[in-house]
């Protein structure tokens, strides 16, 4: 089911990146932007869990 969900999620990625690639550079910046703030948000929550031990 995992499998299945992320080659559709890849399939959706590929599509979107072909038909817009003049807003490639968007999609990037908020993939990047989002994953810094989910490694940020994942620092906060050990430093909580370790504080909280």
């Amino acid at each position: 089911l995992a499998t299945i969900l992320l080659h559709r999620i890849s399939a959706r990625w590929l599509y979107v990146n072909r038909t817009n690639h003049r807003n490639r550079r968007i999609i990037n910046t908020i993939v990047t932007s989002s994953s810094s703030i989910t490694a940020v948000s994942l620092c906060v929550i050990e430093v909580v869990s370790c504080t909280a031990l």
